[in-house]
């Protein structure tokens, strides 16, 4: 149990700006209740594992033990509750990140990487059946390294600067012309966009247009975009304050391209 202790002292912690003290002071609240809870559930599974060595020698059949590997407290269950533990404390700092900046960051990927090496059950028995401890490994984890996975995802990014470049990704809405119906997906007429497309992708782009913020809000502020309308068609029009805003948000969030009408003729020819 002291050596589980003596690892987790020897994790080096880095004390360095990345994050501020609202995120800092979250992440080693959960980073102390996971220490805790590992701490406890790495002494049970010793405790199960010494009382099975210890039984296992003066009994014929596994099924007279006491201590199971597969029932409901069984040593496989605890290994299980350690394998699931750390999963949840990463998933448990990524969603705060995700949640405050608007970003997206794959858990599963931090987990694959620093879960658990789990050994078949019949690699841990020795020739007398006992359970080698020892070849059940542990890789140690704590908010400090979640973090080194999460700046790798940013890719160079702050948090913001990676909201806003997934804002842009979504948004990208390529301007075409539907054969069938005789429309535009959307047309930029003056001051406004009119869209006949579903622009659930397209509102995060808008908000952070109009306000300047990555974080979602259920209106507008103003200051760019004047008006917006949703008609039961399912069509919406946004109709910001100037025509050059207008179309500076298409071409900028939509890769909107100008063309004349002759060139609009031939691009309905090839859509």
């Amino acid at each position: 149990m002291n050596n589980t202790l003596n690892v987790f002292n020897e994790i080096k912690i880095e004390n360095n700006n990345r994050i501020d003290l609202e995120d800092k002071i979250y992440c080693e609240k959960y980073d102390k209740i996971y220490i805790e809870t590992f701490i406890l559930y790495r002494n049970i599974l010793s405790d199960l594992i010494n009382l099975y060595n210890k039984q296992i020698i003066n009994v014929q059949d596994e099924f007279d033990l006491s201590i199971s590997f597969y029932d409901d407290f069984g040593i496989n269950k605890v290994i299980d509750s350690i394998i699931d533990l750390k999963e949840r404390f990463i998933n448990k700092i990524c969603y705060h990140f995700e949640k405050k900046y608007n970003i997206t960051i794959n858990s599963n990927k931090i987990f694959e990487k620093y879960k658990d090496i789990e050994v078949e059950y019949e690699k841990r028995k020795n020739t007398d059946k006992t359970i080698n401890a020892e070849i059940i490994q542990y890789k140690h984890i704590n908010y400090n390294i979640i973090l080194d996975e999460i700046f790798i995802q940013l890719g160079g990014f702050s948090f913001k600067e990676k909201a806003i470049d997934e804002i842009k990704k979504k948004a990208r809405m390529p301007l075409y012309w539907n054969k069938y119906r005789k429309y535009w997906n959307y047309e930029v007429k003056g001051k406004t966009i009119k869209f006949k497309t579903n622009i659930n992708d397209v509102y995060p782009a808008l908000y952070y247009y109009d306000n300047n913020e990555t974080n979602l809000i259920d209106c507008f502020t103003h200051n760019k975009i004047e008006d917006y309308r949703h008609f039961d068609n399912g069509n919406t029009d946004i109709k910001f304050y100037n025509a050059s805003d207008a179309l500076d948000f298409a071409k900028r969030y939509l890769g909107y391209i100008e063309m004349t009408e002759e060139e609009k003729e031939q691009y309905k020819n090839k859509c």
